[in-house]
C-alpha cells in the first residue's frame, strides 16, 4: 500500500477532466491511501452520481486556503493587465503545483490529473492538452506575442519548469493526437490511456425507430463552432426537410455574446432546438432517438461526445484533426473539411449513397476500448508501474 497524492485544479465544474480524476481515485482508493489536493473540493455524492463512480466520501481532501486566496487575487490582476486571456485555469494549476512541490515528499507518488507538471519527485501526469510552455507548442495550439509569451514563461516557471523539459516518471495522454502535441512541445514520449466514457446508461435503439435528425453536444462557445453546426444543418434541411438539430451543452458567462448569437440563430429556425445544459437522462434520450451526431470543434483533444455518439449507435460527423477522428477510426466519409463538404457528405449518407450499416460496423466498440472499467484497470497498472520503478 502506497501513500498517493492526486492533484486536480478544482471541481467548479464536473466535466471530462474531473471524470478522469475521480475515476482514478476510485481505481486506487482500495489498494492505497489516497489524498486529493484541490483548490475547491468536489461534492462526492453528486460526482459519484454523474460519473457512476464509488469514491469514498471519507477520503482525505486537502484544500490550501491561502493558495485559493492567492489564486483569487492573481485572477484580479490578470483582469486588469491582460483582460480575459483564458489563462486563469493555467494560473490556478501552476499555483497548486507550486504548493504540491513543497509537500510531495510526504507521499510515495504524486499524480497530476490536470495536465503536465514537474514535481522533483516520483510522479505521473495525465495530460488532456499541454497547459504550460505553450510558447514552444506548434501553432495554432501555442501562444505568440511578447506579452503572452512572457506570461507563459512566468506560469511555466511557477509550475516547476525551467525549460521545455517534462521530468515526470510517466506521461499519460488522452489520445494519440495529444501525445504527438506533447512530444512536439517537450520531446517526450508517453502512453495513451483514453479517458473513461460512461456507457452503462446509453441505449441503442433500432435505426428504423430513430429520427432523421442530429444532436451536437458541447459547451456553447466559438471553439466548439456551434454556429457552424447550425449552418451545416441549414444546408441539409434545404434538401431534407426532416433534418433538424438539437444543441446540447452548458453556457459560459465569458462567452455570453456568442451564446446570444447562437440563441438568436435557433430562434429564427424551427428545425433547430436549443437545449442548453440538460440532465443525463435527457441527453441519453436524445442520443438514443436520433441517427446522427455532429461535432464542430477542430483539433479536439479527445472528444467524449463523439464517443457517446458511437456508443449510442449514431453516425457522427466530425471536423478534422484531434482525438475525435480516432474515435471514428479515421473514416474519411465522416470527417468534413468545411461546412459545404459536411453538407455533401451528410446528404450522401441520408440519401442512401453511402451504406450506413457498413459505416457503423466499422466504428469501435466504445465500452471495450474506452469504457470506465477499462480506464480504471489501465490506470491502476500504470500507477503500479511507477511505484515499482522507484
Amino acid at each position: 500500500m502506497a501513500d498517493i497524492l492526486i492533484i486536480h485544479r478544482d471541481f467548479d465544474t464536473l466535466a471530462g477532466a474531473e471524470s478522469v480524476c475521480l475515476n482514478m481515485v476510485d481505481a486506487l482508493q482500495d489498494a492505497h491511501d489516497v489524498t486529493l489536493l484541490t483548490l475547491t473540493p468536489p461534492d462526492i455524492e453528486a460526482a459519484n452520481g454523474q460519473f457512476q463512480t464509488n469514491v469514498d466520501g471519507s477520503i482525505t481532501i486537502r484544500t490550501p486556503g491561502h493558495i485559493q486566496s492567492l489564486a483569487d487575487i492573481s485572477t484580479g490582476v490578470l483582469d486588469v493587465f491582460f483582460g480575459h486571456t483564458g489563462a486563469y485555469p493555467r494560473l490556478h494549476a501552476a499555483l497548486l503545483n507550486w504548493y504540491a512541490r513543497r509537500h510531495c515528499s510526504e507521499y510515495d507518488i504524486v499524480i497530476s490529473t490536470w495536465n503536465e507538471a514537474n514535481f522533483g519527485h516520483s510522479s505521473m501526469v495525465y495530460v488532456h492538452s499541454p497547459a504550460f510552455n505553450l510558447r514552444h507548442t506548434p501553432e495554432p495550439h501555442g501562444v505568440s506575442g511578447a506579452k503572452f509569451e512572457g506570461f507563459d514563461y512566468l506560469l511555466s516557471r511557477l509550475a516547476g519548469f525551467s525549460g521545455a523539459q517534462l521530468t515526470s516518471d510517466l506521461v499519460v495522454t488522452n489520445s494519440s493526437w495529444t501525445q504527438d502535441l506533447v512530444d512536439e512541445t517537450y520531446d517526450r514520449q508517453g502512453i495513451v490511456v483514453p479517458p473513461p466514457v460512461l456507457t452503462d446508461d446509453i441505449q441503442r435503439r433500432p435505426w428504423s425507430e430513430r429520427e432523421r435528425g442530429f444532436v451536437t453536444v458541447g459547451r456553447v462557445a466559438p471553439d466548439k463552432r456551434t454556429k457552424k453546426c447550425i449552418e451545416i444543418i441549414d444546408g441539409v434541411h434545404e434538401e431534407i426537410r426532416e433534418a433538424h438539430l438539437h444543441i446540447v451543452g452548458p453556457e459560459s458567462d465569458v462567452e455570453a455574446g456568442y451564446v446570444a448569437e447562437v440563441r438568436a440563430m435557433t430562434d429564427a429556425r424551427e428545425y433547430v432546438q436549443y437545449e442548453g445544459g440538460v440532465s443525463r437522462e435527457r441527453l441519453t434520450g436524445l442520443l438514443a432517438s436520433h441517427r446522427y451526431g455532429l461535432h464542430g470543434k477542430e483539433n479536439e483533444h479527445f472528444g467524449i461526445s463523439v464517443a457517446e455518439f458511437v456508443a449510442a449507435g449514431m453516425i457522427p460527423f466530425v471536423a478534422p484533426g484531434g482525438g475525435q477522428t480516432e474515435l471514428i477510426n479515421g473514416r474519411s466519409a465522416l470527417i468534413y473539411d468545411s461546412p459545404s463538404a459536411a453538407v455533401e457528405q451528410i446528404l450522401a449518407m441520408m440519401n442512401g449513397t453511402r451504406d450506413a450499416d457498413a459505416l457503423k460496423s466499422a466504428l469501435p466498440d466504445i465500452d471495450t476500448e474506452y469504457g470506465r472499467k477499462r480506464f480504471q484497470r489501465e490506470i491502476s497498472e500504470q500507477v503500479q508501474r511507477v511505484l515499482d520503478s522507484r
